[in-house]
């Protein structure tokens, strides 16, 4: 088929961009220029072969529908469904219904393209975010990991494998997950992925991966103490970045040593010698960092933290025990990722698909990002205060019309969208409690799988046929 039957690529990245209100317009600033993303959508077209370029599943194409589809939690009928209505609105020649080409496009696409995306769009949303966000004049990054299951096949299970303690055949691939985001907007500003176990396949050493990209100098960092170590610390000094994490449970401190800061016995500077250099660490990297590193301790209220910003009249306990509470912001984004947008489990037969699946959700959920800090910007709302789950339903139920309208339409759409978008907010969850319990009972639960599934097959099969040998036998 001829490159006649879709619009011109310009005109479908406007179109695409109208849905997240990123555009020129009264009250509107384009948040996401269009000549960056021709330039990496040029640079995807480069790596593939030169016949797809001049189909109708061009990289733009393919792409906008695997959002879509990620955005909808459609099936690939339903991803090519919204092509057919692209085309028909255009006017243009209707493409065949039939999934096929549409499936061995994903294949080609790229996995560079939507990972630089998910980069390009979390550097947009950084600088487009409003300075009175931020925490005392300092950007605040949260970082945490996580895990996703795949779908079981045997190509999965040899790059992902399911953990070692699972009987073979009863589990499923485990991919481990590591983000970045931001405190100001709710965006990620970046991402990685590894098995879940084996050799430089840990939270620290996928954030080691992500530093350069995503933590800048005068940047907090908000963590767990799983990321309370020297090296982990050492690193942040280097890009003269700032941590704060609870103190680890095996750390021992001792409370008549160190600098005692502002006559408080429980506020102290401590100096951390260097270890032995790690098997990971070359020795370059290794001779390049200090031998010590001072940061300090202190406990309030039962709890002990760590935390590179030494300067107590500056930063008080307190103070910096409620910026720690943001930190929860962070798992709430990754429920978001993992459950609203129906993320958990990924449904790609292949290593390759799993990651482009995940990192074309991940590039989604940066687009929604977009237009909440559209209407935060606008109503004056920090972004992290609007509901998630509402903004997505408003993309899913005004998406289209902000595309085909035009004029003085397409201002009032845009004045009533970010309207309804600001006013569902959320609370500040302080203290939230809720045990770990539900009350509604399953009906009817199948029992589990205590052996793999074929194998049981199997054996309902040999049963069947020796239950009609013995009821021919009776005859």
């Amino acid at each position: 088929m001829s490159a006649q039957l879709i619009p011109p690529p310009q005109e479908q990245l406007e179109r695409f961009k109208k849905q997240f209100l990123q555009l020129d317009a009264q009250g509107i600033e384009d948040l996401l220029p269009t000549e960056p993303l021709q330039r990496l959508l040029k640079d995807a077209e480069e790596a593939v072969p030169h016949t797809l370029r001049q189909r109708i599943w061009t990289p733009l194409v393919t792409l906008l529908a695997l959002i879509k589809q990620a955005l909808k939690h459609g099936s690939c009928s339903d991803a090519v469904k919204s092509v057919q209505t692209e085309q028909i609105n255009c006017g243009q020649t209707r493409c065949s219904g039939n999934t096929s080409a549409y499936c061995q496009a994903r294949q080609k696409l790229p996995e560079s393209l939507p990972r630089e995306l998910i980069r390009y769009t979390g550097e947009r949303l950084e600088a487009a975010s409003r300075t009175h966000w931020s925490w005392r004049g300092h950007p605040v990054k949260l970082v945490d990991g996580s895990t996703l299951t795949l779908a079981d096949t045997c190509a999965n299970q040899e790059t992902y494998p399911q953990e070692s303690n699972q009987q073979a055949g009863l589990g499923f691939p485990i991919l481990r997950l590591e983000i970045v985001a931001s405190l100001n907007h709710g965006g990620l500003l970046g991402a990685e992925v590894a098995p879940y176990c084996g050799k430089g396949t840990g939270e620290t050493a996928l954030l080691r991966r992500l530093m350069a990209t995503t933590v800048q100098p005068h940047d907090i960092c908000l963590m767990d103490q799983y990321y309370d170590n020297f090296w982990t610390i050492a690193q942040f000094r280097e890009r003269d970045a700032e941590l704060l994490c609870p103190m680890r449970s095996h750390r021992k401190i001792d409370w008549s040593q160190g600098v005692c800061l502002r006559g408080d016995s429980t506020d102290r500077l401590f100096e951390l010698k260097k270890p032995k250099r790690p098997e990971w660490m070359t020795p370059e990297t290794y001779e390049a960092l200090a031998d010590h590193i001072t940061v300090r301790f202190f406990r309030i209220f039962g709890q002990t933290y760590m935390t590179t910003l030494v300067d107590a009249k500056h930063y008080r306990k307190n103070a910096l025990r409620k910026l720690y509470r943001h930190r929860w912001q962070i798992e709430i984004d990754l429920l978001f990722i993992k459950k609203v947008m129906q993320m958990e489990p990924l449904r790609c037969k292949t290593p390759a698909m799993a990651r482009k699946e995940l990192t074309v959700c991940l590039l989604a959920y940066n687009l929604i990002r977009l237009l909440m800090l559209q209407a935060g910007i606008r109503h004056h709302v920090w972004p992290c205060r609007i509901s998630f789950t509402e903004a997505l339903g408003s993309y899913k139920e005004f998406a289209s019309s902000l595309a085909q309208t035009t004029g003085e339409t397409l201002l009032n759409w845009i004045n009533n969208v970010l309207e309804i978008v600001a006013s569902k907010t959320i609370g500040e969850r302080e203290a939230r409690i809720e045990p770990r319990a539900v009350k509604r009972r399953p009906t009817n639960p199948f029992p589990y799988l205590s052996a793999p599934r074929a194998q049981v097959k199997e054996q309902l099969l040999a049963k069947r046929k020796g239950d009609q040998i013995m009821r021919c036998a009776n005859v």
